[in-house]
Protein backbone atom coordinates (compact mmCIF):
# COMPACT_ATOMS: atom_id res chain seq x y z
CA UNK A 1 0.00 0.00 0.00
CA UNK A 2 2.56 2.60 1.34
CA UNK A 3 4.91 1.39 -1.94
CA UNK A 4 1.64 1.93 -4.15
CA UNK A 5 1.24 5.69 -2.44
CA UNK A 6 4.95 6.44 -3.21
CA UNK A 7 4.86 5.29 -6.74
CA UNK A 8 1.77 7.56 -7.04
CA UNK A 9 3.56 10.55 -5.76
CA UNK A 10 7.13 9.74 -7.55
CA UNK A 11 4.84 9.48 -10.91
CA UNK A 12 2.67 12.94 -10.48
CA UNK A 13 6.05 15.00 -9.29
CA UNK A 14 7.93 13.68 -12.63
CA UNK A 15 4.77 14.51 -13.94
CA UNK A 16 4.82 17.70 -12.94
CA UNK A 17 8.17 18.14 -13.72
CA UNK A 18 7.61 17.39 -17.53
CA UNK A 19 4.94 19.83 -17.85
CA UNK A 20 7.01 22.56 -16.20
CA UNK A 21 9.60 21.44 -18.02
CA UNK A 22 7.88 21.62 -21.20
CA UNK A 23 6.02 25.37 -20.60
CA UNK A 24 9.63 26.31 -20.06
CA UNK A 25 11.31 25.26 -22.76
CA UNK A 26 8.10 27.15 -25.50
CA UNK A 27 8.37 30.31 -22.78
CA UNK A 28 12.40 30.56 -23.67
CA UNK A 29 12.58 28.99 -27.03
CA UNK A 30 9.84 31.83 -28.26
CA UNK A 31 12.39 34.96 -27.22
CA UNK A 32 14.23 33.32 -30.66
CA UNK A 33 11.61 33.23 -32.80
CA UNK A 34 10.21 34.85 -36.02
CA UNK A 35 6.55 34.91 -36.15
CA UNK A 36 3.50 33.03 -35.04
CA UNK A 37 3.84 30.12 -37.05
CA UNK A 38 7.53 29.50 -35.81
CA UNK A 39 5.89 29.48 -32.13
CA UNK A 40 3.26 26.99 -33.35
CA UNK A 41 5.56 24.53 -34.87
CA UNK A 42 7.64 24.38 -31.48
CA UNK A 43 5.08 24.08 -28.89
CA UNK A 44 3.59 21.32 -30.71
CA UNK A 45 6.50 19.46 -31.58
CA UNK A 46 7.41 19.30 -27.58
CA UNK A 47 3.77 18.15 -27.01
CA UNK A 48 4.63 14.96 -29.24
CA UNK A 49 8.03 14.36 -28.32
CA UNK A 50 7.66 15.15 -24.37
CA UNK A 51 4.23 13.68 -23.33
CA UNK A 52 2.84 10.78 -25.19
CA UNK A 53 0.72 12.39 -27.89
CA UNK A 54 0.91 10.63 -31.83
CA UNK A 55 0.23 13.99 -33.19
CA UNK A 56 -1.77 17.39 -32.15
CA UNK A 57 -3.10 20.57 -34.14
CA UNK A 58 -3.41 24.14 -33.49
CA UNK A 59 -6.12 25.81 -35.38
CA UNK A 60 -6.14 29.94 -35.69
CA UNK A 61 -9.11 31.59 -36.97
CA UNK A 62 -11.82 33.58 -35.50
CA UNK A 63 -15.11 31.78 -34.86
CA UNK A 64 -17.30 32.12 -37.83
CA UNK A 65 -13.24 31.19 -39.78
CA UNK A 66 -11.87 28.99 -38.34
CA UNK A 67 -9.66 26.69 -39.84
CA UNK A 68 -6.62 24.22 -39.58
CA UNK A 69 -3.43 25.78 -40.06
CA UNK A 70 -1.16 23.70 -38.29
CA UNK A 71 -0.89 19.90 -38.28
CA UNK A 72 3.02 19.39 -37.31
CA UNK A 73 4.79 16.29 -37.20
CA UNK A 74 2.38 14.07 -39.32
CA UNK A 75 2.34 16.26 -42.29
CA UNK A 76 -0.73 18.37 -42.25
CA UNK A 77 -3.14 15.34 -41.66
CA UNK A 78 -6.02 17.48 -40.88
CA UNK A 79 -5.83 19.34 -44.39
CA UNK A 80 -9.38 18.47 -46.68
CA UNK A 81 -8.03 15.68 -48.89
CA UNK A 82 -6.65 13.16 -45.74
CA UNK A 83 -8.01 9.72 -45.89
CA UNK A 84 -10.10 9.41 -43.38
CA UNK A 85 -9.89 5.40 -43.62
CA UNK A 86 -5.91 5.82 -42.92
CA UNK A 87 -6.01 8.53 -40.63
CA UNK A 88 -9.04 8.27 -38.48
CA UNK A 89 -7.83 9.68 -35.30
CA UNK A 90 -7.15 12.71 -37.02
CA UNK A 91 -10.83 13.01 -38.23
CA UNK A 92 -11.99 12.66 -34.59
CA UNK A 93 -9.90 15.55 -34.04
CA UNK A 94 -11.72 17.42 -36.51
CA UNK A 95 -14.82 16.25 -34.91
CA UNK A 96 -14.08 17.50 -31.98
CA UNK A 97 -13.10 21.15 -33.06
CA UNK A 98 -15.65 21.81 -35.06
CA UNK A 99 -18.02 21.09 -31.92
CA UNK A 100 -15.64 24.28 -30.40
CA UNK A 101 -16.05 26.11 -33.34
CA UNK A 102 -19.97 25.84 -33.10
CA UNK A 103 -19.93 26.25 -29.21
CA UNK A 104 -17.33 28.41 -28.18
CA UNK A 105 -18.63 28.04 -24.50
CA UNK A 106 -17.31 24.29 -24.71
CA UNK A 107 -13.92 23.84 -22.44
CA UNK A 108 -12.00 20.98 -22.82
CA UNK A 109 -13.57 18.24 -24.66
CA UNK A 110 -12.37 14.48 -24.21
CA UNK A 111 -13.38 11.54 -26.46
CA UNK A 112 -12.29 7.71 -26.16
CA UNK A 113 -12.05 5.59 -28.77
CA UNK A 114 -10.58 2.26 -28.33
CA UNK A 115 -7.24 2.91 -26.64
CA UNK A 116 -6.90 6.32 -28.33
CA UNK A 117 -7.74 9.35 -26.42
CA UNK A 118 -8.72 12.71 -27.83
CA UNK A 119 -8.83 16.31 -26.79
CA UNK A 120 -9.86 19.99 -28.23
CA UNK A 121 -9.85 22.59 -26.22
CA UNK A 122 -10.35 26.18 -27.15
CA UNK A 123 -7.57 29.40 -26.94
CA UNK A 124 -9.10 32.31 -25.48
CA UNK A 125 -7.59 35.62 -24.55
CA UNK A 126 -9.91 38.19 -22.93
CA UNK A 127 -13.06 36.75 -24.15
CA UNK A 128 -11.74 36.33 -27.88
CA UNK A 129 -11.83 33.15 -29.90
CA UNK A 130 -8.43 32.90 -31.38
CA UNK A 131 -8.31 29.01 -32.17
CA UNK A 132 -8.28 25.53 -31.14
CA UNK A 133 -5.74 22.83 -29.51
CA UNK A 134 -6.63 19.43 -31.14
CA UNK A 135 -4.67 16.31 -29.61
CA UNK A 136 -4.43 12.94 -29.76
CA UNK A 137 -2.64 10.37 -27.42
CA UNK A 138 -2.42 6.35 -27.74
CA UNK A 139 -2.77 5.69 -23.77
CA UNK A 140 -3.94 7.34 -20.84
CA UNK A 141 -2.20 9.85 -18.88
CA UNK A 142 -4.35 11.64 -15.75
CA UNK A 143 -1.70 15.11 -16.42
CA UNK A 144 -3.07 15.87 -19.96
CA UNK A 145 -6.25 17.23 -19.13
CA UNK A 146 -4.11 19.44 -16.12
CA UNK A 147 -1.60 19.76 -18.44
CA UNK A 148 -3.26 20.83 -21.84
CA UNK A 149 -5.20 23.91 -20.60
CA UNK A 150 -1.87 25.08 -19.28
CA UNK A 151 -0.48 24.68 -22.48
CA UNK A 152 -3.09 26.24 -24.68
CA UNK A 153 -3.14 29.41 -21.88
CA UNK A 154 0.84 29.79 -22.50
CA UNK A 155 0.36 29.37 -26.20
CA UNK A 156 -2.22 32.14 -26.57
CA UNK A 157 -0.07 34.57 -24.71
CA UNK A 158 3.01 33.84 -26.65
CA UNK A 159 1.43 34.01 -29.60
CA UNK A 160 -0.93 37.36 -28.25
CA UNK A 161 1.79 38.66 -27.25
CA UNK A 162 4.23 38.23 -30.58
CA UNK A 163 1.45 40.01 -32.15
CA UNK A 164 1.48 42.88 -30.33
CA UNK A 165 5.33 42.59 -30.67
CA UNK A 166 4.79 42.84 -34.54
CA UNK A 167 1.67 45.39 -34.64
CA UNK A 168 4.32 47.55 -32.44
CA UNK A 169 6.93 47.01 -34.78
CA UNK A 170 4.67 48.34 -38.09
CA UNK A 171 3.80 51.39 -35.51
CA UNK A 172 7.47 51.97 -34.72
CA UNK A 173 8.61 51.12 -38.44
CA UNK A 174 5.33 53.58 -39.94
CA UNK A 175 6.00 56.39 -37.40
CA UNK A 176 10.04 56.59 -38.44
CA UNK A 177 9.04 56.77 -41.68
CA UNK A 178 6.91 59.55 -40.69
CA UNK A 179 9.67 61.12 -38.87
CA UNK A 180 11.75 60.29 -41.37
CA UNK A 181 9.54 62.14 -43.80
CA UNK A 182 9.08 65.33 -41.50
CA UNK A 183 12.81 65.52 -41.21
CA UNK A 184 13.38 65.51 -44.60
CA UNK A 185 10.60 68.10 -45.45
CA UNK A 186 12.40 70.40 -42.11
CA UNK A 187 15.53 70.42 -43.74
CA UNK A 188 14.53 71.25 -47.37
CA UNK A 189 12.20 73.98 -45.62
CA UNK A 190 15.80 74.56 -43.90
CA UNK A 191 17.54 74.41 -47.17
CA UNK A 192 15.14 77.04 -49.10
CA UNK A 193 15.11 79.48 -46.47
CA UNK A 194 18.98 79.77 -45.85
CA UNK A 195 19.38 80.11 -49.61
CA UNK A 196 16.11 82.83 -49.51
CA UNK A 197 18.11 84.74 -46.99
CA UNK A 198 21.61 84.10 -48.33
CA UNK A 199 19.76 85.78 -51.50
CA UNK A 200 18.46 88.59 -49.97
CA UNK A 201 21.32 89.20 -48.10
CA UNK A 202 23.64 89.63 -51.39
CA UNK A 203 21.07 91.99 -52.71
CA UNK A 204 20.93 93.89 -49.87
CA UNK A 205 24.71 94.25 -49.11
CA UNK A 206 26.28 94.75 -52.60
CA UNK A 207 24.43 98.02 -53.62
CA UNK A 208 25.55 99.08 -49.64
CA UNK A 209 29.05 98.03 -50.72
CA UNK A 210 29.21 100.12 -53.77
CA UNK A 211 27.91 103.04 -51.66
CA UNK A 212 30.99 102.26 -48.80
CA UNK A 213 33.47 101.62 -51.65
CA UNK A 214 32.33 104.81 -53.43
CA UNK A 215 32.48 106.92 -50.64
CA UNK A 216 35.76 105.44 -49.13
CA UNK A 217 37.12 106.57 -52.68
CA UNK A 218 35.50 110.32 -52.52
CA UNK A 219 37.39 111.06 -49.40
CA UNK A 220 40.80 110.42 -50.62
CA UNK A 221 40.01 113.20 -53.38
CA UNK A 222 40.85 116.18 -51.37
CA UNK A 223 37.35 116.97 -50.54
CA UNK A 224 36.58 120.45 -48.05
CA UNK A 225 35.88 120.02 -44.65
CA UNK A 226 32.35 120.23 -45.16
CA UNK A 227 32.38 117.58 -47.75
CA UNK A 228 34.40 115.04 -45.89
CA UNK A 229 31.94 115.39 -42.67
CA UNK A 230 28.57 115.06 -45.35
CA UNK A 231 30.39 111.44 -47.25
CA UNK A 232 31.63 110.33 -43.25
CA UNK A 233 28.28 110.55 -42.56
CA UNK A 234 27.23 108.26 -45.41
CA UNK A 235 29.75 105.79 -44.55
CA UNK A 236 28.41 105.63 -40.59
CA UNK A 237 25.11 105.47 -42.24
CA UNK A 238 25.83 102.60 -44.34
CA UNK A 239 27.65 100.89 -41.60
CA UNK A 240 24.68 101.37 -39.09
CA UNK A 241 22.48 99.95 -41.97
CA UNK A 242 24.75 97.11 -42.96
CA UNK A 243 24.66 96.04 -39.09
CA UNK A 244 20.83 96.34 -39.02
CA UNK A 245 20.59 94.37 -42.38
CA UNK A 246 22.98 91.64 -40.83
CA UNK A 247 21.34 91.52 -37.83
CA UNK A 248 17.94 91.30 -39.18
CA UNK A 249 18.93 88.18 -41.56
CA UNK A 250 21.25 86.78 -38.47
CA UNK A 251 17.83 86.72 -36.12
CA UNK A 252 15.81 85.28 -39.39
CA UNK A 253 17.50 82.81 -39.95
CA UNK A 254 17.79 82.02 -35.85
CA UNK A 255 17.85 78.39 -34.13
CA UNK A 256 17.91 76.40 -37.60
CA UNK A 257 22.08 76.91 -38.26
CA UNK A 258 23.79 74.78 -35.73
CA UNK A 259 26.58 75.96 -37.89
CA UNK A 260 29.99 76.23 -35.62
CA UNK A 261 31.96 79.05 -36.47
CA UNK A 262 35.54 78.81 -37.38
CA UNK A 263 38.08 80.26 -34.61
CA UNK A 264 41.34 82.65 -35.79
CA UNK A 265 43.82 83.97 -34.07
CA UNK A 266 42.59 87.22 -32.16
CA UNK A 267 44.33 90.13 -30.55
CA UNK A 268 40.99 91.19 -28.46
CA UNK A 269 43.06 94.40 -27.65
CA UNK A 270 43.00 95.41 -31.63
CA UNK A 271 39.36 94.46 -31.40
CA UNK A 272 37.99 97.05 -29.10
CA UNK A 273 40.65 99.96 -30.44
CA UNK A 274 38.78 99.44 -33.81
CA UNK A 275 35.46 99.16 -32.23
CA UNK A 276 36.01 101.94 -29.91
CA UNK A 277 37.66 104.58 -32.84
CA UNK A 278 34.91 103.72 -34.87
CA UNK A 279 32.52 104.48 -32.18
CA UNK A 280 34.26 107.83 -31.48
CA UNK A 281 34.80 109.23 -34.99
CA UNK A 282 30.49 108.75 -35.18
CA UNK A 283 29.98 111.14 -32.43
CA UNK A 284 32.60 113.51 -32.59
CA UNK A 285 30.26 116.27 -32.04
CA UNK A 286 28.39 114.79 -29.44
CA UNK A 287 27.94 115.79 -25.86
CA UNK A 288 29.49 112.54 -24.53
CA UNK A 289 33.28 112.27 -23.08
CA UNK A 290 33.90 108.58 -24.09
CA UNK A 291 36.40 106.38 -21.93
CA UNK A 292 38.18 102.75 -23.37
CA UNK A 293 39.83 100.89 -20.33
CA UNK A 294 41.28 97.29 -21.61
CA UNK A 295 43.92 94.89 -19.86
CA UNK A 296 46.60 93.83 -22.17
CA UNK A 297 45.20 90.29 -23.52
CA UNK A 298 47.47 87.50 -25.05
CA UNK A 299 46.32 86.32 -28.36
CA UNK A 300 43.60 83.83 -28.37
CA UNK A 301 41.67 81.62 -30.75
CA UNK A 302 38.24 82.79 -30.89
CA UNK A 303 35.80 83.81 -33.92
CA UNK A 304 35.78 87.39 -33.39
CA UNK A 305 32.43 88.71 -35.10
CA UNK A 306 30.09 87.67 -32.08
CA UNK A 307 31.97 89.82 -30.07
CA UNK A 308 32.69 92.75 -32.38
CA UNK A 309 28.44 92.54 -33.24
CA UNK A 310 28.21 92.85 -29.04
CA UNK A 311 30.68 95.21 -28.04
CA UNK A 312 29.19 97.63 -31.57
CA UNK A 313 25.09 97.38 -30.57
CA UNK A 314 25.70 98.19 -27.07
CA UNK A 315 27.73 101.35 -27.73
CA UNK A 316 25.12 102.21 -30.17
CA UNK A 317 22.51 101.50 -27.20
CA UNK A 318 24.31 103.54 -25.00
CA UNK A 319 24.72 106.34 -27.23
CA UNK A 320 21.19 106.11 -28.24
CA UNK A 321 19.99 106.89 -24.36
CA UNK A 322 23.08 109.28 -22.93
CA UNK A 323 22.70 113.18 -24.83
CA UNK A 324 25.48 114.16 -22.56
CA UNK A 325 27.59 112.04 -20.13
CA UNK A 326 29.68 109.75 -20.17
CA UNK A 327 29.90 105.93 -21.99
CA UNK A 328 32.39 103.63 -21.42
CA UNK A 329 34.07 100.60 -22.57
CA UNK A 330 36.56 98.35 -20.67
CA UNK A 331 38.03 94.37 -21.20
CA UNK A 332 38.96 92.58 -17.95
CA UNK A 333 40.89 89.65 -17.74
CA UNK A 334 39.30 88.15 -14.92
CA UNK A 335 41.27 84.61 -14.59
CA UNK A 336 44.15 83.14 -16.20
CA UNK A 337 44.45 79.44 -16.06
CA UNK A 338 46.98 77.54 -18.18
CA UNK A 339 45.63 78.57 -21.75
CA UNK A 340 42.18 79.20 -20.64
CA UNK A 341 41.00 82.56 -20.27
CA UNK A 342 38.06 84.26 -18.61
CA UNK A 343 37.50 87.87 -20.03
CA UNK A 344 34.59 90.36 -19.22
CA UNK A 345 33.45 92.49 -21.41
CA UNK A 346 31.48 95.97 -19.70
CA UNK A 347 29.75 98.71 -21.65
CA UNK A 348 28.71 101.17 -19.31
CA UNK A 349 26.62 105.16 -19.54
CA UNK A 350 25.41 107.76 -17.52
CA UNK A 351 22.37 108.21 -19.29
CA UNK A 352 18.49 107.75 -18.61
CA UNK A 353 18.82 104.17 -17.49
CA UNK A 354 16.07 101.49 -17.76
CA UNK A 355 13.09 101.03 -15.30
CA UNK A 356 13.14 97.78 -12.87
CA UNK A 357 10.25 96.53 -14.57
CA UNK A 358 11.55 96.96 -18.39
CA UNK A 359 14.41 95.22 -17.40
CA UNK A 360 13.20 91.52 -18.06
CA UNK A 361 11.83 92.20 -21.30
CA UNK A 362 14.74 94.13 -23.22
CA UNK A 363 16.60 90.66 -24.47
CA UNK A 364 13.04 90.04 -25.96
CA UNK A 365 12.54 89.92 -30.01
CA UNK A 366 10.73 93.16 -30.87
CA UNK A 367 10.42 94.31 -27.50
CA UNK A 368 12.11 98.06 -27.73
CA UNK A 369 13.39 99.81 -24.49
CA UNK A 370 12.79 102.87 -25.72
CA UNK A 371 9.17 102.58 -26.25
CA UNK A 372 8.57 103.37 -22.55
CA UNK A 373 11.02 106.19 -22.34
CA UNK A 374 9.73 108.90 -24.58
CA UNK A 375 11.66 108.27 -27.75
CA UNK A 376 10.96 106.72 -31.02
CA UNK A 377 10.96 102.91 -31.00
CA UNK A 378 13.45 100.79 -32.01
CA UNK A 379 12.97 97.43 -34.05
CA UNK A 380 13.34 95.44 -30.95
CA UNK A 381 16.03 93.01 -32.65
CA UNK A 382 19.20 94.44 -31.30
CA UNK A 383 19.52 93.39 -27.65
CA UNK A 384 17.94 89.84 -28.43
CA UNK A 385 20.14 89.54 -31.67
CA UNK A 386 23.23 90.10 -28.78
CA UNK A 387 22.11 87.83 -26.57
CA UNK A 388 21.95 85.02 -28.52
CA UNK A 389 25.12 86.10 -29.66
CA UNK A 390 26.23 85.93 -26.30
CA UNK A 391 25.15 82.42 -25.79
CA UNK A 392 27.09 81.34 -28.83
CA UNK A 393 29.49 81.59 -26.70
CA UNK A 394 28.77 79.85 -24.14
CA UNK A 395 28.19 83.42 -22.38
CA UNK A 396 24.89 85.60 -21.01
CA UNK A 397 24.37 89.69 -20.88
CA UNK A 398 23.75 91.34 -18.01
CA UNK A 399 22.32 94.45 -17.48
CA UNK A 400 22.24 96.54 -14.10
CA UNK A 401 20.55 99.98 -14.57
CA UNK A 402 18.71 102.84 -12.15
CA UNK A 403 16.37 105.19 -13.75
CA UNK A 404 17.86 108.32 -14.29
CA UNK A 405 21.67 106.86 -13.02
CA UNK A 406 22.64 104.70 -16.51
CA UNK A 407 23.17 101.44 -17.71
CA UNK A 408 25.67 98.72 -17.70
CA UNK A 409 26.07 95.82 -19.92
CA UNK A 410 28.09 93.25 -19.77
CA UNK A 411 29.10 89.44 -20.27
CA UNK A 412 32.04 87.17 -19.89
CA UNK A 413 33.36 84.72 -21.92
CA UNK A 414 36.05 81.53 -21.46
CA UNK A 415 38.27 81.58 -24.26
CA UNK A 416 42.10 79.76 -25.52
CA UNK A 417 44.93 81.72 -25.75
CA UNK A 418 46.63 81.01 -28.75
CA UNK A 419 49.29 78.43 -28.75
CA UNK A 420 51.76 79.34 -31.57
CA UNK A 421 52.95 83.37 -31.88
CA UNK A 422 51.50 84.74 -35.26
CA UNK A 423 52.25 88.16 -36.84
CA UNK A 424 49.96 90.84 -35.62
CA UNK A 425 47.62 93.52 -37.73
CA UNK A 426 49.79 96.99 -37.79
CA UNK A 427 47.63 99.89 -37.27
CA UNK A 428 45.16 100.86 -39.46
CA UNK A 429 47.53 104.37 -40.79
CA UNK A 430 50.59 102.56 -41.06
CA UNK A 431 51.72 102.05 -44.58
CA UNK A 432 52.18 98.40 -46.35
CA UNK A 433 55.87 97.64 -45.97
CA UNK A 434 55.35 96.51 -49.99
CA UNK A 435 53.38 96.42 -53.09
CA UNK A 436 51.49 94.12 -52.70
CA UNK A 437 50.12 92.25 -55.94
CA UNK A 438 46.46 90.80 -55.26
CA UNK A 439 43.91 88.96 -57.22
CA UNK A 440 40.59 90.85 -56.85
CA UNK A 441 37.64 88.21 -57.54
CA UNK A 442 34.21 90.12 -58.44
CA UNK A 443 31.72 89.37 -60.83
CA UNK A 444 29.84 92.98 -60.49
CA UNK A 445 31.63 95.60 -62.55
CA UNK A 446 30.98 98.30 -60.04
CA UNK A 447 32.54 96.64 -57.05
CA UNK A 448 35.31 95.37 -59.92
CA UNK A 449 36.42 99.87 -60.06
CA UNK A 450 35.49 100.65 -56.74
CA UNK A 451 37.35 98.08 -54.94
CA UNK A 452 40.59 98.18 -57.13
CA UNK A 453 40.89 101.58 -56.30
CA UNK A 454 40.54 101.20 -53.16
CA UNK A 455 43.32 98.63 -52.92
CA UNK A 456 45.81 100.72 -55.43
CA UNK A 457 45.38 103.67 -53.44
CA UNK A 458 46.55 101.26 -50.42
CA UNK A 459 49.58 100.63 -52.38
CA UNK A 460 48.59 97.61 -54.50
CA UNK A 461 49.08 96.13 -57.66
CA UNK A 462 45.43 94.50 -58.67
CA UNK A 463 44.87 91.72 -61.32
CA UNK A 464 40.99 91.76 -61.95
CA UNK A 465 39.31 88.01 -62.53
CA UNK A 466 35.04 87.95 -63.67
CA UNK A 467 34.19 85.17 -62.01
CA UNK A 468 35.54 81.82 -60.24
CA UNK A 469 36.89 80.34 -63.83
CA UNK A 470 38.16 83.08 -64.90
CA UNK A 471 40.27 83.15 -61.04
CA UNK A 472 41.83 79.92 -61.30
CA UNK A 473 42.85 80.52 -64.74
CA UNK A 474 44.79 83.80 -63.58
CA UNK A 475 46.05 81.90 -60.45
CA UNK A 476 47.65 79.86 -63.13
CA UNK A 477 49.46 82.19 -64.95
CA UNK A 478 51.01 84.45 -62.09
CA UNK A 479 51.71 84.63 -58.48
CA UNK A 480 50.12 86.57 -55.70
CA UNK A 481 50.34 88.02 -52.61
CA UNK A 482 47.25 88.10 -51.69
CA UNK A 483 43.43 86.87 -53.14
CA UNK A 484 39.85 88.44 -52.26
CA UNK A 485 37.52 86.50 -53.75
CA UNK A 486 33.64 86.67 -53.87
CA UNK A 487 31.56 83.66 -52.86
CA UNK A 488 28.67 84.31 -55.37
CA UNK A 489 29.39 84.21 -59.21
CA UNK A 490 28.36 82.89 -61.99
CA UNK A 491 30.06 79.53 -63.98
CA UNK A 492 31.85 79.27 -60.81
CA UNK A 493 31.39 80.49 -57.47
CA UNK A 494 33.93 81.36 -54.64
CA UNK A 495 33.91 78.04 -52.80
CA UNK A 496 34.77 75.87 -56.05
CA UNK A 497 36.99 78.42 -57.06
CA UNK A 498 39.28 78.12 -53.63
CA UNK A 499 39.18 74.82 -54.04
CA UNK A 500 40.72 74.25 -57.22
CA UNK A 501 43.09 76.78 -56.02
CA UNK A 502 44.37 75.10 -53.44
CA UNK A 503 44.54 71.71 -55.19
CA UNK A 504 46.74 73.79 -57.62
CA UNK A 505 49.06 74.55 -54.98
CA UNK A 506 52.32 73.23 -54.09
CA UNK A 507 54.05 74.06 -50.81
CA UNK A 508 53.70 78.26 -50.97
CA UNK A 509 49.63 78.57 -49.55
CA UNK A 510 48.31 82.15 -50.51
CA UNK A 511 45.64 84.00 -48.32
CA UNK A 512 42.45 84.14 -49.78
CA UNK A 513 40.34 85.77 -48.32
CA UNK A 514 36.52 86.07 -48.79
CA UNK A 515 34.76 89.53 -49.67
CA UNK A 516 31.14 88.69 -50.04
CA UNK A 517 27.85 90.09 -49.39
CA UNK A 518 26.94 86.62 -47.90
CA UNK A 519 26.65 87.30 -44.22
CA UNK A 520 25.15 84.27 -43.02
CA UNK A 521 26.87 81.81 -40.65
CA UNK A 522 26.61 79.20 -43.04
CA UNK A 523 28.38 81.46 -45.48
CA UNK A 524 31.10 81.86 -43.26
CA UNK A 525 31.48 77.81 -42.61
CA UNK A 526 31.57 76.87 -46.30
CA UNK A 527 33.99 79.64 -47.21
CA UNK A 528 36.34 78.22 -44.30
CA UNK A 529 35.26 74.83 -45.43
CA UNK A 530 36.48 75.45 -48.78
CA UNK A 531 39.66 76.65 -47.62
CA UNK A 532 39.61 80.62 -47.12
CA UNK A 533 41.86 82.11 -44.83
CA UNK A 534 39.81 85.13 -43.71
CA UNK A 535 35.81 86.28 -44.29
CA UNK A 536 34.85 89.77 -44.74
CA UNK A 537 31.39 91.14 -45.36
CA UNK A 538 30.63 93.63 -47.25
CA UNK A 539 30.63 96.72 -47.19
CA UNK A 540 34.05 96.40 -45.82
CA UNK A 541 35.65 99.68 -44.04
CA UNK A 542 38.54 100.75 -45.24
CA UNK A 543 40.47 100.04 -41.93
CA UNK A 544 39.59 96.37 -42.10
CA UNK A 545 40.76 95.82 -45.69
CA UNK A 546 43.96 97.21 -44.91
CA UNK A 547 44.05 95.29 -42.19
CA UNK A 548 43.27 91.95 -43.48
CA UNK A 549 46.13 93.44 -45.96
CA UNK A 550 48.94 93.60 -43.33
CA UNK A 551 47.88 90.43 -41.44
CA UNK A 552 47.98 87.98 -44.40
CA UNK A 553 50.84 89.80 -46.36
CA UNK A 554 52.86 89.79 -43.36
Amino acid sequence: MLQDSLNLLRSQYLGLNRILSTLSELVNDTVYLNDETAIIDHAVELLIHNHNFNFVSVCIGEREQFDFVRANSLQNLLRDDIDPLKEPAAITCRDLAEQHRQCAQLGLIKHEIGDHFFFSLPMQYEQRQLGYVVASAPSFNENHEKFLPMFSGVLTSLMMNKRQQARLAEGIERRSMELESAWALTNKSRQAKNSFLSSVSHEYLTPLSQINNASAVLLETGLSAEQSQAVQTIVDSVRDLQEKVSGSLDYAQGESSDTKQQAEHLELNTLVREVSERFRTRHLDSKIEFRVSADEIPEVDLDCHPVEEILNHLLSNAAKFTDEGVIEISMKLRRSEGRLLTIEFRVSDTGMGIAPSDQANIFRLFVSENASQGRPPGAGMGLALCQRLAHSLGSEIVVTSALGKGSTFHFTIKVARTEAPVSVGLPVDHALSERLSVLLVEDNIVNQKLAAKLLENMGCEVDVANDGVDAVDKFTQAEYDVVFMDCQMPNMDGFEATSKIRELESDNRTPIIALTANSLPEDRAKSFNAGMDEFLTKPVAKEKLKQALHRWSS
